[in-house]
């Protein structure tokens, strides 16, 4: 009998904490016959990289033959502001996400004959409340494959390859629309609260831009965003 192929996903993201701009989750397919030459190409995660190298690094990925696929999706503020104001919290946005990433990304892998292992960067302080909640959907959607691995942990992307190179495509692809965000409303620098730059901008656009503009850049349920508005609101 033929030895069956496995499949390693890993998912990851970038900008989770930010206050300004979207938040990217990336999804990426390999074999497990190439984790070790594509641990060459990507030895640390996005953040232990320059700009300039992870940009590099990034169109090596996307030349990789390696890399059987991949999928990112870009959550804009607006949509996040929709989802959070409805109750819904970030966690359990990130996770419908992730699932929708996972399920393209397979979309374009053979999987017969394949086991599955899906790596996860784990977004909950209980990583097992994050495998819990990803199995239960992806159950469903997957189940046409039969059994599948699901592994959450925290830093999956400083351990797992697949993790790692989702982290690089994450990084790059919200750096991008950054830049189109500064071409469009200013240099506001990174978009994280702890950017001097970022919370500039925000006491600027309170008075500048109107409710509509900033609902589109802004997550508003963000405890920094509140505090430009009103002095010491908690966040939901």
């Amino acid at each position: 009998m033929k030895n069956k192929m496995k499949i390693l996903v890993g998912v990851d993201e970038a900008g989770r904490g930010a206050v300004i701009g979207p938040l990217s989750i990336t999804s990426v397919a390999i074999k497990s016959k190439d984790e070790e030459r594509l641990a060459e190409l990507i030895r640390y995660d996005s953040k232990r990289y320059t700009q300039i190298s992870r940009e590099k690094i990034y169109e090596e990925i996307l030349r990789n033959k390696a890399v059987i696929s991949y999928y990112n999706i870009l959550i804009q503020p607006a949509t996040i502001n929709y989802l959070m104001g409805k109750g819904v919290s970030l966690n359990v946005i990130e996770i419908k996400y992730i699932v929708s990433t996972i399920e393209r990304c397979l979309k374009k892998v053979d999987l017969n004959n394949a086991d599955l292992i899906v790596y996860v960067d784990s977004m909950y302080i209980d990583p097992t409340k994050c495998k819990f909640y990803i199995r239960n959907k992806l159950h469903d959607k997957l189940s046409h494959i039969g059994k599948f691995k699901i592994v959450c942990e925290h830093k999956a992307d400083e351990k797992y390859v697949p993790v790692r190179i989702a982290s690089i495509i994450s990084k790059v692809t919200r750096d991008r629309e950054i830049k189109n965000l500064h071409m469009e409303y200013g240099d506001f620098g990174s978009g994280y609260p702890s950017d001097p730059k970022t919370i500039n901008f925000l006491e600027k656009i309170r008075s500048e831009l109107s409710n509509d503009n900033i609902y589109s850049i802004v997550r508003i349920y963000w405890k920094t965003w509140k505090k430009v508005i009103h002095d010491d609101v908690e966040k939901n």
